[in-house]
């Protein structure tokens, strides 16, 4: 029998951390998350010698092989116990979004305040790819910031798997394409915070998480170089949990948080308080 997924809520309400001090506690994820992960003793190690299939075949069979696999699943037992976060610069004015934009491909700036909503609607990405096939955005993830290798996408991703996300039409390219949709994140606020965040515009929504292991993701995308549709399977690094914080790092204030866990049983959604 298959087991029902669900999504548990936590609401944190402990006593309240500033965004410096929080993110105190985190790292920021580098590309070597990645072999780290999927345990490839080959790419985490740089061994370049074993470069075909036989030489690395062979060499898995050696004693020298299992130390290094031995030093490699004791980094990745340490890791599975940090916290790391990425970020996004979503509230940035145009001009310092732009700036942004050149730094960091995986940014949404200058968003408002949705005052019948009650809160802040941020695209987290399309199932779109513009300019090659390489350029697309799997569901539910977000960018590691150093990963400079974009031919090879999966290790550039973190998967969080309990994203409360939700799919939007999109007017891709000024026009409605049948199946493209808009991925996102709605962050309810009551107005006051809503317009101490407008106000100053330096405030990040920060993404904190733990690796909880490697999953393989299938989804389909349009491309819109040869206007086609196109099914991906990626090995994503994957988090389970993940706790979502607004906070502006130059007042150190935080305006909201709150974390969300994937649960695979079938029990009901647990709230915290």
């Amino acid at each position: 029998m298959k087991s029902l997924i669900l999504f548990a809520f936590i609401s944190i309400t402990a006593k309240s951390q500033s965004i410096n001090s929080i993110l105190s506690e985190c790292s920021v994820p580098t590309a070597d998350l990645y072999p780290i992960m999927k345990m490839d003793v080959f790419q985490y190690f740089h061994l370049s010698y074993y470069d075909t299939d036989l030489k690395k075949s062979v060499f898995e069979k050696s004693s020298e092989y299992k130390k290094y696999y031995d030093s490699l699943r004791a980094v990745k037992s340490a890791v599975m116990k940090k916290s790391y976060y990425v970020y996004r610069n979503a509230f940035a004015k145009e001009d310092e979004f732009i700036t942004a934009q050149k730094e960091d491909e995986d940014v949404g700036g200058n968003v408002n305040y949705d005052v019948k909503r009650k809160g802040f609607r941020i695209i987290l990405g399309q199932n779109t790819a513009i300019g090659g096939t390489y350029s697309r955005h799997p569901p539910k993830s977000l960018k590691i910031k150093d990963s400079k290798d974009y031919m090879t996408l999966s290790i550039n991703w973190v998967y969080l798997k309990s994203l409360p996300v939700k799919v939007e039409q999109n007017y891709f390219l000024g026009q409605i394409q049948q199946g493209v949709f808009d991925e996102v994140l709605f962050i309810p606020t009551t107005e006051q915070i809503g317009l101490a965040i407008e106000e100053h515009r330096t405030s990040k929504i920060y993404f904190i998480f733990s690796p909880s292991g490697m999953e393989t993701v299938s989804y389909k995308f349009y491309n819109a170089g040869d206007a086609t549709w196109y099914t991906s399977k990626d090995d994503l690094i994957k988090a389970d949990r993940v706790r979502i914080v607004i906070g502006d790092e130059t007042s150190s204030k935080v305006y909201f948080d709150k974390s969300y866990a994937y649960s695979y049983t079938a029990a009901k959604p647990a709230i915290k308080k």
